[in-house]
């Protein structure tokens, strides 16, 4: 809690995107999408940046996330991080709450009270 002059960040764990089940497909891919998978984190970054310089750090954090990866493919779990997992894990709650997703609607009107939006039409 409070401010910090470094700033302050707030981020997702892995998260397996197999619980989106048939809607995977509508999750886009992360932004920095590698070949390995890897489910990288904010934190993670930083000693991967850093391995050269502080390699036991570096080398369990590469080891950790590279075990998750490779072992949830075998388990059939695919795994994001970051953004995506966010984005995954608030698409995964509006499936479970059954909220009905349209997608290609058009948008008729917007309702609202004198000061904000409340829904669309």
């Amino acid at each position: 809690p409070g401010g910090s002059a470094a700033g302050r960040t707030c981020e997702c764990r892995p998260l397996n995107t197999s619980i989106l089940g048939e809607h995977l497909p509508r999750l886009r891919p992360g932004v920095m999408e590698v070949t390995v998978p890897m489910p990288t984190t904010g934190a993670d970054y930083r000693w991967l940046n850093l391995m050269t310089k502080v390699p036991r750090k570096g080398l369990p954090t590469i080891a950790k996330r590279l075990s998750q990866g490779v072992g949830g493919l075998l388990l059939g779990r695919r795994y994001a991080a970051g953004g995506q997992a966010l984005a995954a894990g608030l698409f995964a709650g509006v499936l479970r709450a059954g909220i009905p997703i349209w997608t290609d609607t058009t948008l008729t009107r917007l309702v609202g009270d004198a000061s904000r939006v409340t829904g669309a039409v």
